[in-house]
């Protein structure tokens, strides 16, 4: 690391000048020949820094240091290299989970297509249904209107004294539900 070098006197680390370093808040690097005493005090300050900086705001630099300064130090294109990986690999996750959602997207698509078509069949078949029940419906009340008739038109019927009696035992019943018609005729013979 040829580029790390005292903030203030210049010394180079990777040529064993001033063995110990020290990090600031503000990112100074600095020899431990150049942090300086606070006057009057034992605590260090960072010569870049204006103020004090407390011995306990001055990180040695070292094995020990946490992992998010520790990366300050490693070499630069490697880090650059790293985080492309990092990015090319955000990007292909990202691309796959596209292409997932796209499938689900288009399936479920294709599913309401086909229950959209299965409604519109059932719809008409629904159609046809009502359109045969209304055929039966009139079928039946033809039926019905030509049994009364034939009653009435049957030697029963033009006895007077039957007459009354035969119409109280013909029985009209009509659903409004279900538009069935029943008939019962008795006492006819």
């Amino acid at each position: 690391m040829d580029w790390l070098h005292c903030n203030k006197c210049m010394a180079y680390p990777s040529r064993g000048v001033n063995n110990e370093y020290y990090l600031c808040p503000r990112a100074h690097f600095t020899c431990q020949a150049c942090v300086v005493p606070a006057s009057g005090s034992t605590n260090k300050r960072c010569p870049g820094c204006p103020g004090e900086v407390g011995a306990d705001k001055l990180v040695p630099v070292g094995s020990k240091m946490r992992p998010q300064l520790k990366n300050l130090f490693r070499d630069g294109p490697r880090q650059v290299s790293e985080l492309d990986r990092t990015l090319q690999f955000h990007r292909n996750q990202a691309t796959i989970l596209l292409r997932l959602e796209d499938k689900e997207t288009r399936d479920a698509e294709e599913r309401a297509r086909r229950a959209e078509e299965e409604a519109r069949e059932m719809e008409d078949k629904v159609r046809r249904l009502q359109v045969d029940k209304d055929r039966l419906d009139r079928e039946l009340h033809q039926l019905n209107q030509e049994l009364v008739r034939a009653a009435n038109a049957s030697p029963l019927a033009q006895d007077e004294d039957n007459k009354e009696e035969r119409r109280e035992d013909l029985v009209y019943h009509g659903h409004k539900e279900d538009m069935r018609y029943v008939i019962f005729v008795s006492n006819l013979n």
